[in-house]
C-alpha cells in the first residue's frame, strides 16, 4: 500500500513522529506533493492539529521547527559556546538575530523576513497545555540601584506565535534596548506573587539573579504560562544604534504593536500582615 493510500489519520500520525524524530526530513518531504505540503504546513504552525495534542499531561516545549531556526531568540545566551564563561550581550541586543543559521547574508534573510513567512503564524510551544498567559519580568541595573518591572505581554486569539515574539523583542518598548545583557523565555513558570517582587524591589538595592528567579516558579497553576525573564545594565558610556556599523540590525515585521499591560491585580491571596 502506497503511502498517499493510508487514511489521513495515519499520515498525521507518521508527520507527528517524524517532527519528534526527524525534523529534516519532514522539511524535506514537502516537496514530495501537494498533499504531504498541506500536511505538513498544517502541522507545523498548530501543534493541536497533531493526533493526540494538546496534551494537558504534558509538558509544553518549544516549537521543533522554530528551535531548529530560531534557538538563539529563545535564550539569548545560546550565542555563545557553553565553554564561555560569561554568556551575556555587550551593547549588542541584534546578536541573537544575527545568530540565527539563516542570517548570515541579504539573500539567506530575505525569505524569512517577509511579513507572509510561515513561521510567523507558528505556535512557539509544541504539545502541552495551551498558552494564555506571557509574563515580562524585566531587571534593569544602574549605578544607584536596581529597577525590577513586570508586564503581561498581550495576547491574540493565535496564541503566542513566533512573530508576535520576534516584534516584541525588537519593538519601541522600553524593555529591550542597548543595555539588555540577556534574556530567557521560560515555559511553565509565571511569578508567583507580584507583591513578593515588590518586596525584593523595596528592601534590596542589587538583589542577586538567584533571589530574582526564586520568585519566578513552575508548577500546576502556572502550566499555561511563559516568562520572559529579562537583565539589563546601564553603564556610564553611551551607545546607540549608529555604532552598529554595517552590521545588520533586525526591525519589526508585523503592522501590529505588541502590547504590554501592567499589573492590575493581586496574583495569590493578600497575605496577613502585621
Amino acid at each position: 500500500m502506497a503511502l498517499l493510500d493510508l487514511p489521513p489519520e495515519t499520515v498525521a500520525l507518521i508527520i507527528g513522529f517524524l517532527v519528534e524524530e526527524d525534523l529534516p526530513s519532514l522539511i524535506v518531504a514537502q516537496s514530495v506533493c501537494r498533499y504531504f505540503h498541506a500536511a505538513i504546513q498544517n502541522i507545523f504552525p498548530n501543534p493541536s492539529s497533531r493526533p493526540g495534542a494538546p496534551d494537558e499531561a504534558r509538558e509544553a516545549r518549544i516549537h521543533p521547527l522554530l528551535m531548529s531556526r530560531f534557538n538563539t531568540l529563545f535564550d539569548s545566551a545560546n550565542c555563545f559556546p557553553e565553554s564561555v564563561k560569561r554568556r551575556f550581550l555587550d551593547e549588542d541586543i541584534y546578536l541573537p538575530f544575527r545568530k540565527l543559521p539563516w542570517a548570515s547574508t541579504e539573500a539567506t534573510r530575505a525569505p524569512y523576513l517577509r511579513p507572509e513567512a510561515s513561521w510567523r503564524n507558528m505556535s512557539v510551544t509544541w504539545g502541552g497545555p495551551r498558552i494564555t498567559r506571557v509574563d515580562v519580568c524585566a531587571v534593569l541595573t544602574v549605578y544607584g540601584g536596581t529597577s525590577m518591572r513586570y508586564y503581561q505581554l498581550g495576547l491574540p486569539p493565535a496564541g503566542l506565535t513566533m512573530g508576535l515574539l520576534w516584534d516584541f523583542l525588537l519593538g519601541e518598548t522600553s524593555i529591550f534596548n542597548v543595555a539588555t545583557t540577556k534574556w530567557e523565555l521560560r515555559l511553565g513558570e509565571h511569578l508567583h506573587s507580584y507583591d513578593e517582587w515588590q518586596e525584593l524591589s523595596d528592601r534590596a538595592s542589587y538583589p542577586s539573579r538567584e533571589s530574582i528567579e526564586r520568585l519566578i516558579k513552575g508548577g500546576a497553576e502556572a502550566r499555561h504560562s511563559v516568562t520572559l525573564l529579562t537583565f539589563a545594565h546601564m553603564g556610564c558610556t553611551g551607545f546607540s544604534d549608529d555604532d552598529y556599523g554595517d552590521l545588520w540590525c533586525a526591525e519589526p515585521i508585523g503592522a501590529e504593536k505588541p502590547v504590554l499591560h501592567e499589573w492590575t491585580g493581586t496574583m495569590l491571596p493578600p497575605r496577613r500582615r502585621f
